[in-house]
């Protein structure tokens, strides 16, 4: 056979049988691959497992609609359309932010969305069953285009095992040894956390809301607001985490250290360095949040969780198909106890006004976290409550909006009681420990990591502090200005690790 009729022949299958809806499916595992080995270490026998599933999947699929066909093109050109819709849903929808006319008001991740894209699905079958084109181009193309979106994909696998997975990828910095000499004066240090908090100017960008008064309010109470600051992630156990050891940490360290039957970040007890530095030298550790630290339990349990999107690579490909996300809304990933939140938030003012009443002979540590401005927005801004029915909206702006603004008032409540009933001048850090993570696109991924940082010394000290300042430098510039401490700062550096899997918001 010479190169002509070799040409021919080949142009003529790939004319003819459609193997790109295959072509799709190994992409789609490959880039899955990718983004899981972000999180926890793969096996090849979950990969192969969950490929050869969903290969099974479509040819299931092909078939029965080439039953309706009675042509493999019309087949695979439905098939396909249907494929992107199921298993890439996510991106599916995602590929629609930027387009606002569309989207608008269009309904994410619930029964309406399905509803629409299968109707969607079903005119573009019939449109194919009813053709009297032979579809011959429109095959090849197929087959080329997603040919090229696999040699892309393996490009991208090549790329990504050179460089290794996020536990090699973040050079973990861990803090030099910590001498216990102590400080002349012992002061008590009030770590609180305003969660998904974002900043000024972000709130000034795609809120046109002006925060200046809340702003120059901690000004006048002496505090340092660094108006640039970023968090080192845009996940809260991360980020919380990572400021109270002071270093970046791989997700190894996290996620592989989980019992299976924890389910996720929040049943994970936490350890951390700065807080067994404190306690080596005498302080007390009062643990005011959502999360146990150094076997104290939290004050607060409100999220537990049905199923484990990182469990294993089957749940992780599951959790991105329009499945998953029926599931999910259907039976709720996220069980969270939203009741009794807002009146937590207003307990934990209380309590904290109560402690610093108290006399200590230790002086005390003290992490505090607010589940607010975070969702659901049950505080309108003069700190009504909203019914539960708009509370759970989590992606609506002006709910966001409202909730912070009465936030600002619980901050400065917080922070009067303290300064107002503190025997000896404190020591007060006020941080956010992600942005919203509702504003959509590439300036979203900017916003999910802008946060409130300010900063209160006793000693009006702040050369050491600057507008950038993130989470991780935290305590190393306390503990050298105030603990005899001489550790180098890192780099402030963010990493948006889950938000394109987990945190898609819809454009508004």
């Amino acid at each position: 056979m010479d190169f002509v009729q070799f040409r021919r022949n080949g142009l003529k299958i790939a004319q003819s049988f459609p193997v790109y809806p295959f072509f799709f499916i190994t992409t789609i595992v490959l880039k899955r691959n990718i983004a899981y080995n972000f999180f926890r270490d793969n096996t090849y026998g979950e990969i192969f497992g969950c490929y050869f599933l969903l290969l099974a999947f479509t040819v299931i699929i092909i078939g029965v609609i080439n039953l309706l066909m009675d042509n493999l093109r019309k087949s695979g050109l439905a098939a396909i359309s249907l494929l992107i819709f199921a298993i890439s849903y996510s991106e599916f929808l995602a590929a629609f932010e930027n387009l606002n006319w569309f989207v608008s008001s269009f309904p994410k991740h619930n029964f309406a969305t399905f509803s629409i894209f299968l109707s969607i699905w079903i005119i573009i079958s019939f449109i194919l069953k009813k053709t009297k084109k032979d579809l011959l181009t429109m095959t090849l193309w197929f087959n080329v285009m997603f040919l090229v979106f696999f040699i892309n994909e393996v490009a991208d696998v090549v790329e990504t095992s050179r460089i290794g997975n996020v536990s090699s990828a973040l050079a973990k910095s861990e803090i030099p040894p910590l001498a216990k000499a102590s400080p002349n004066i012992k002061r008590d240090v009030y770590y609180i956390i305003f969660d998904a908090y974002t900043n000024s100017k972000s709130l000034k960008e795609y809120w046109n809301y002006d925060n200046s008064s809340f702003m120059q309010a901690l000004t006048n109470r002496g505090f340092y607001i660094a108006k640039d600051s970023h968090s080192n992630y845009e996940l809260t156990p991360l980020s919380v985490s990572s400021s109270l050891n002071s270093n970046y940490h791989s997700f190894n360290d996290i996620v592989k250290n989980i019992p299976d039957e924890a389910q996720f970040y929040f049943k994970h007890k936490y350890s951390s360095s700065i807080i067994n530095y404190f306690q080596s030298i005498g302080y007390s550790f009062i643990n005011y949040s959502i999360f146990e630290y150094n076997k104290v339990p939290a004050i607060h349990h409100i999220i537990t969780f049905n199923i484990d999107p990182l469990h294993n690579f089957y749940s992780f490909v599951f959790y991105q198909t329009c499945f998953g996300k029926i599931y999910d809304k259907a039976f709720s990933r996220l069980q969270k106890n939203t009741a009794a939140l807002w009146q937590d938030n207003l307990e934990t003012v209380e309590m904290v006004n109560e402690l610093v009443q108290q006399k200590s002979d230790a002086p005390r540590f003290v992490y505090i976290h607010f589940v607010a401005p975070h969702p659901p927005y049950y505080f309108t801004e003069n700190g009504s409550i909203r019914p539960e029915s708009e509370a759970i909206k989590e992606f609506n702006k002006d709910y966001y909006l409202s909730q912070l603004i009465y936030t600002n008032t619980l901050a400065l409540k917080t922070v009067d009681a303290i300064l107002h009933h503190a025997h000896v001048a404190p020591i007060i850090i006020v941080q956010g420990d992600h942005g919203s993570r509702i504003i959509p696109g590439k300036k979203g991924d900017d916003e999910a990591t802008s946060i409130l940082n300010a900063f209160y010394f006793p000693d009006s000290q702040y050369q050491s502090l600057y507008p950038s300042i993130s989470p991780v430098n935290t305590f190393r510039v306390v503990l050298n200005q105030f603990f005899n401490q001489n550790i180098p700062l890192l780099k402030d550096t963010s990493y948006l690790l889950a938000r394109k899997y987990f945190f898609v918001p819809p454009e508004h």
